[in-house]
């Protein structure tokens, strides 16, 4: 049977005991919190929120260019690789050629994933790429188009069905 002063020095170990499950605990969540596909943070959050401005100006010249971009996003298989087309054209409507076009493209379940495409001149206004789309549902498309001394940039969000 303890005494009374073995019972006495237990205590110290006892709150360090709960101390520790606690920080273990704290361990665990952040471990599961940060593994979850879903989740996402903006990359360059902060250098983005400093070019507000220059942001909402190269708002205005878009407008100005009057150019536009339509994508179409054709997911592959399960496990393959898909394709991004994109159309653009010019203020009056006559197909855009010879622009060079970056695209980020990620499907918004799975925005931590974003790719980072070229897109490839195929002429008369039409561009592609291949991209990992085997994923159906929303997908955010962030474009950067860029010709001569000219840049156009464009957002869209495409609804993509799985294939048949």
């Amino acid at each position: 049977m303890p005494n009374a002063q073995s019972r006495g020095r237990a205590w110290p170990f006892a709150i360090a005991g709960i101390l520790l499950a606690g920080i273990a605990s704290n361990a665990a969540f952040v471990v599961l919190a940060s593994s979850d596909p879903a989740a996402a943070v903006e990359p360059d959050y902060y250098r983005k929120a400093v070019a507000w401005d220059e942001e909402m100006a190269q708002e205005k010249r878009n407008i100005a260019l009057g150019w536009s971009a339509h994508a179409a996003l054709y997911p592959g298989a399960q496990g393959t690789v898909g394709r991004l087309e994109l159309t653009l054209a010019d203020s009056l409507g006559q197909p855009l050629t010879g622009a060079t076009i970056q695209a980020l493209v990620m499907h918004n379940a799975r925005a931590a994933a974003v790719q980072t495409v070229a897109l490839r001149d195929e002429g008369a206004g039409h561009y592609t790429a291949r991209v990992r789309a085997d994923r159906p549902g929303l997908w955010e498309i962030r474009l950067s188009v860029e010709r001569d001394t000219q840049r156009f940039t464009a957002r869209e969000r495409i609804q993509v069905v799985p294939p048949t």
